[in-house]
């Protein structure tokens, strides 16, 4: 394989990769954005229905018995497409 042929393989896989990122993201939630012309892009998320859900959790089990305090609200995310995948994986994925 000739050195352009691996390049566009490398290149073609990390779009495929980006476009696989941006489905899963959007699925959950999240939304693409950026607040200033030629600024970075940025993922967007209100967890608001996620803070419900983690401190109705949190008083079912009856206070810190499940947890050691009570837990503090994300509210509205902004964040790169790595810590917004980190965060679906680890808060939104059961859903």
């Amino acid at each position: 394989m000739s050195k352009t042929n691996e390049m566009d393989v490398i290149y073609n896989a990390k779009i495929s990769i980006e476009y696989a990122q941006h489905r899963y993201l959007k699925r959950h939630g999240w939304k693409y954005t950026c607040n200033i012309p030629g600024s970075f892009w940025l993922w967007r998320r209100d967890f608001g229905d996620v803070d419900a859900k983690r401190l109705s959790w949190w008083e079912n089990a009856n206070g810190p018995l499940g947890k050691p305090s009570k837990p503090e609200p994300y509210g509205v995310i902004t964040a790169t497409t790595d810590i917004a995948i980190s965060m679906t994986q680890s808060e939104l994925a059961g859903d």
